[in-house]
């Protein structure tokens, strides 16, 4: 999805030389390593379940990179466990199609795909098979309907669908709707893309903005490597370095408060 089998060694090379010091403060991060994940159903604390998402993530490239068995332990275990969570997200607010659908459907995907030859043929029937399902359920959820209205603009738009495209993607070939849950993600990536402020400006201010549009980025990028297509020629793409710039004080950590920034 992200990366080809030649780059993966390239990212082993940059690992031990250019980049070993930013790479062992990530490994030094990495949630899922020496902690049991949340048991199934799942957490219902706020964001509990995005955090099960980027473990997942995590464990999954760290062990891609440094072929540690610990790595793939974690991987495994807490993939295993968010597969069979119930709903992905909250109970009582749009269980299975919303922020936690997308981290899941993002980390769960990669994790399939990256670790593909690591999982067990019975391990990767249960990942695939919950993979569909809840890839059905987004989808099902953000295709057209006769007077349904999408926000393209909202990150509970965006992020729900940038974890269908990388689900779609890693699957592709595998699972017959596949090619429909990709072609749906980049209708509503590419409507984003025209929709948000082409100065780079986003509405729901700086806090959101370092929560949302990393999920713009993982669509591009998994839709380039595996497409060959680039949405990247936006305005707002290219400009959100001058938000930045406007927005963070010269001690590169106080932020103008406007929108719905941390505590308000």
């Amino acid at each position: 999805v992200f990366v080809t089998a030649a780059g993966i060694e390239a990212l082993r090379v940059r690992a031990k030389t250019t980049h070993r010091e930013e790479w062992a403060r990530a490994l030094a991060t990495l949630a899922a390593v020496g902690q049991e994940p949340p048991a199934p159903p799942g957490p219902q604390e706020r964001r509990s379940q995005n955090v099960v998402g980027m473990a997942i993530a995590g464990a999954s490239l760290a062990y891609a990179v440094e072929q540690d068995p610990k790595y793939l332990r974690a991987a495994k275990a807490w993939t295993l466990a968010a597969i069979d969570y119930e709903p992905w997200g909250y109970t009582f607010n749009k269980p299975n199609t919303d922020l936690a659908a997308g981290h899941l459907l993002y980390a769960i995907g990669w994790a399939y795909d990256l670790l593909y030859h690591e999982w067990t043929a019975g391990e990767r029937a249960r990942i695939r098979q919950s993979l569909e399902r809840h890839a059905g359920l987004v989808y099902d959820a953000f295709a057209p309907k006769p007077k349904r209205r999408h926000s393209f603009t909202q990150n509970h738009n965006f992020i729900p669908t940038a974890g269908l495209a990388v689900t779609a993607l890693a699957l592709m070939g595998e699972s017959p709707d596949a090619p429909k849950w990709a072609a749906l993600a980049r209708a509503h990536h590419h409507r984003a893309g025209q929709l948000l402020s082409p100065d780079g400006y986003y509405y729901e201010g700086f806090e959101y903005w370092i929560f949302s549009t990393p999920w713009l980025v993982h669509f591009l990028d998994a839709w380039e490597h595996s497409t060959g297509e680039s949405l990247w020629d936006r305005g707002q793409y290219r400009n959100w370095k001058y938000m930045v710039a406007h927005s963070i004080l010269p001690d590169g950590q106080t932020v103008a408060d406007f929108g719905d920034i941390w505590q308000g």
